[in-house]
């Protein structure tokens, strides 16, 4: 019965290493890619933008203003401190 018991808790030790790890790496890609995003450069970020909007919409013009709080840093409204190219 011990050993049977001994095992459980054996498979149960190496589940949780298994989920932490997981955990660990969906943590590092979340990091990752907040990274990256707060260091596209302000014209990459623009033409992705551009990209998503209809060719139409954009032929009817779009005013700076939207065209900015679309761009608008995630660093409390504005730009990342680090990112010093970029104004909101």
């Amino acid at each position: 019965m011990s050993y049977y018991i001994q095992r459980l808790n054996a498979e149960l030790a190496a589940k949780q290493a298994q989920r932490a790890e997981q955990r660990a790496e969906k943590e590092r890609a979340t990091a990752q890619a907040a990274r990256e995003r707060l260091t596209t450069p302000l014209d990459q970020r623009h033409e992705r933008l551009l990209s998503t909007i209809p060719i139409e919409i954009q032929r009817e013009g779009l005013s700076l203003a939207s065209l900015q709080a679309s761009l608008r840093g995630r660093w409390r409204g504005n730009c990342h401190p680090g990112e010093g190219h970029c104004s909101a």
